[in-house]
């Protein structure tokens, strides 16, 4: 190698250090065109192209690269990983597996792994990659954390719950392994161990916010709602001036008091959470049907148009809401004409919300109530028997049909499915 050639390869590594990635590609090209089998040069322009974005660019460098020294592991692991973030899974499964077989194997390599089986739903492989992950580093906490959340998806919770109490061990200053086992077995349905586990946690760090957080949102998951406003008022007592916890402290808060039948309360706290930077679309989604549902039509308006107009996508669940209040709070205002053309507007939109999420009972039931409101009795009865085809054993569809029963005149049939869904539950608020 020329020491001209040195040189150029040399101020090219430099431009990659200093994240100029386009002159880097430059510096590279002009080795090539000096050089055309030249290791480094494949090698650090195929790293520069991966920066740029041109993964596929950066692949065939890689490729070529090889070609130039065959036995390079660091060339053949650069092919792997370009390949992984070039969205070639399983090309990229066989050139990592080339790589263990020749004695290199990292953390991250085995975490990659992890997220390409998890990705292809194959959670078996994915665990094996995490114990090969954790055998690497046995002193890594986010490895038995990455193990725990596959052995979840496995529907494994007990077998996540015994992991994490090894992070327990290993990291007996931290307070997230706690939390995200309480998460689990809250999603188990086993609320006081839940619970127990957060105590555990708050003997250990009794002035950490977040786990007072945690611990009231599992009493609310427990539909423990008076027991859950004390400990957000620990919270936020300790939470300092971070907006996000913040949040998280109000919506929690407007769900307690939500459950406590407070929902003046409630919506006002759900009003300063969504002050609190970027809401969420749970925040947004009770702002909207908490004020529907308290007859405060202007300000369900306003809310909806906030989902509607606004530049960040929210969840499907928010955005059929967002549609039917729309629509709904103009004909409680009394703006008949652009509520009829808006719940017509708003059927062809929750038609491909539910299309795109067919087991969204919320996006049929704002569908359902629209076609109601436009006087198409029969296609919302088709929708009503969908939803209790969904969710036999809720309350929720046999009370839709009765509404669009009712609504044609037929109150007999309408009182039978009315003591139906009495006798499945609580009752069903449809109405407005």
């Amino acid at each position: 190698m020329t020491e001209e050639i040195q040189d150029r390869i040399q101020q090219g590594i430099e431009l990659m250090a200093a994240q100029r990635y386009e002159a880097a590609r430059d510096a590279f090209i002009g080795v090539l065109k000096l050089d055309k089998g030249n290791y480094e040069a494949h090698f650090n322009l195929a790293n520069a192209y991966v920066n740029l974005g041109e993964v596929d660019a950066g692949v065939d460098e890689f490729k070529k690269a090889l070609l130039a020294r065959e036995g390079s592991d660091e060339a053949l692991y650069g092919l792997a990983c370009a390949l992984f973030l070039g969205g070639h899974n399983a090309e990229a499964v066989r050139e990592f597996n080339r790589c263990e077989q020749r004695g290199r194997a990292t953390t991250e390599m085995y975490q990659i792994l992890q997220a390409i089986f998890v990705d292809a739903g194959d959670y078996v492989q994915a665990v094996r990659y995490a114990n090969k992950a954790i055998q690497l580093e046995p002193l890594n906490a986010q490895l038995y954390l990455d193990k725990a959340q596959i052995l979840l998806l496995r529907e494994q919770p007990r077998e996540a719950v015994s992991c994490l109490r090894e992070v327990e061990d290993l990291l007996p200053d931290s307070a997230e392994p706690y939390i995200v086992e309480a998460q689990i077995l809250v999603q188990s349905k086993d609320g006081d161990a839940a619970l127990a586990s957060i105590d555990r946690a708050v003997g250990r760090f009794p002035d950490d916010p977040t786990l007072h957080l945690t611990r009231a949102r599992v009493l609310n998951e427990l539909e423990r709602y008076v027991d859950a406003l004390p400990e957000l008022d620990r919270a936020e007592g300790l939470a300092g001036g971070s907006d996000a916890l913040l949040h998280d402290i109000a919506f929690q808060r407007a769900i307690a008091l939500a459950g406590s039948k407070d929902l003046d309360a409630s919506i006002a706290e759900l009003e300063r959470a969504a002050e609190l930077g970027d809401a969420s679309d749970e925040t947004l989604f009770l702002l909207i049907t908490e004020c529907g549902g308290t007859r405060r039509f202007e300000e369900a308006e306003r809310y909806a148009d906030r989902v509607l107009t606004g530049e960040r996508d929210v969840d499907a669940r928010t955005r059929a809401a967002a549609v039917y209040w729309k629509a709904a709070s103009m004909k409680e205002l009394g703006r008949e004409d652009e509520a009829q053309a808006a719940f017509r507007e708003a059927v062809g939109v929750l038609r491909r919300i539910t299309i795109s999420n067919p087991g969204l009972v919320d996006g049929y039931a704002y569908r359902l109530m629209c076609h109601k409101e436009l006087g198409e009795y029969d296609r919302a009865l088709d929708l009503a028997d969908h939803i209790i085809g969904l969710s036999p054993d809720n309350a929720a569809g046999y009370a839709f049909k009765a509404d669009v029963l009712e609504a044609q005149g037929n109150g007999d049939e309408a009182r039978t499915l009315r003591e139906k869904a009495a006798s499945l539950g609580p009752q069903v608020n449809t109405k407005r």
